[in-house]
């Protein structure tokens, strides 16, 4: 069978979408199909890669995107539609009108999201909020399933839908990261992901000012304003940015890093998220410094393998990365800390049977 994931606003290497979800279905014997920003079809991984015309401007890509993806699913003639992105919801509902099987990818919990999106203005920031929750909840009604990336976006919904909701969390394959010496590893902190003001990256670079310790930023920044504001800090000299790198440039990257970061800014739709980076930095066997929610609390402090502190705490947040790189054997025990709970609990294996699952229920047809 035939399955269609579908993306307007990632990259087609997404980690979740291309290689947790696409290939555990690929594995399951499925022939695979992912529509996704790129300059040219091809093929990778087994995985089909439809390309998609990269636009720069954010309003012409939400405006001609979902058309152009309606168009191209079509042709692409799948079982399933899977598709990832909120401004994807209508053409999801056109979809499953035309006879179609769909399922809807909640990454985030969207009405949050777009209400923390300070570049609009709050009247509009609440409308496309409530706009978005109305289509979600529709979605979950009409749509095939829905998986969402945690406990706290399912129970936005009624109880009588959960049978057709899947949590499948962004959970790391300790195969694939593996932990290094402490001996490798000198005064080097590393950031990996979206960089922009809500994710705290300033802060972390005001946070070595005048330091010894180098910060290694590894993605891409949200816009080129931010860009320009970082390469003004005091910090920036102590900063070495990698721009978007690869899985293995990545994993590189963990092999030399001292310590993981994740300082986001408090903002509600963070609170309750489990970004792949924490995940990450606990598989490769480094301690964590995240933000003070109580969550990435209970999952980091509690199971003492990292920190976490008030993100716009700068001085506290300096004194927590100066002690940790004093204390070598301790930093060294947190990831060691880290990468059990990964092995042992926050591991993608186990979160790819219930993907499998779930998709089997849906083929079987457990919701006509």
């Amino acid at each position: 069978m035939r399955i269609c994931h579908m993306t307007s606003a990632h990259p087609v290497k997404d980690v979740r979408i291309f290689y947790k979800e696409c290939q555990t279905l690929k594995e399951m014997g499925l022939e695979v199909f992912l529509l996704a920003k790129s300059k040219q079809s091809d093929s990778f991984g087994g995985i089909h890669i439809v390309g998609l015309h990269p636009f720069k401007n954010r309003l012409i890509r939400m405006v001609l995107y979902p058309w152009i993806i309606l168009l191209k699913a079509f042709q692409v003639n799948a079982t399933i539609y899977h598709f990832h992105d909120p401004e994807l919801l209508f053409i999801g509902l056109l979809l499953k009108l035309a006879g179609k099987k769909v399922v809807y990818d909640a990454h985030e919990n969207v009405p949050l999201q777009v209400a923390s999106k300070f570049y609009m203005i709050r009247p509009l920031r609440w409308f496309i909020a409530q706009v978005v929750k109305v289509f979600e909840e529709m979605g979950v009604l009409v749509f095939d399933g829905t998986i969402v990336a945690t406990e706290s976006i399912k129970k936005r919904f009624s109880p009588g839908y959960f049978h057709k909701i899947a949590v499948i969390r962004n959970f790391v394959d300790p195969g694939e990261i593996q932990p290094s010496s402490f001996q490798k590893k000198f005064k080097s902190l590393c950031y990996v992901g979206g960089i922009s003001h809500n994710r705290g990256v300033d802060l972390l670079v005001k946070s070595i000012e005048g330091t010894d310790v180098t910060l290694k930023l590894a993605g891409k920044f949200h816009n080129e304003r931010y860009l320009k504001k970082i390469k003004r800090m005091k910090g920036w000299k102590n900063v070495n940015y990698l721009g978007v790198v690869n899985r293995e440039e990545i994993k590189n990257l963990y092999e030399h890093s001292y310590m993981g970061l994740l300082l986001l800014r408090p903002r509600e739709n963070f609170k309750d998220s489990l970004p792949i980076k924490m995940f990450e930095y606990m598989a490769a066997g480094i301690p964590v410094l995240a933000s003070n929610f109580p969550l990435w609390i209970e999952m980091i402090e509690d199971n003492h393998c990292g920190i976490c502190v008030d993100p716009l705490d700068v001085v506290e947040l300096r004194k927590q990365i100066e002690w940790l790189l004093a204390n070598k054997a301790l930093a060294e025990e947190m990831g060691r800390n880290g990468r059990a709970l990964v092995v042992n609990k926050y591991n993608w294996n186990r979160e790819k049977e219930k993907l499998k699952d779930f998709y089997t229920q849906i083929l079987n047809g457990f919701n006509n």
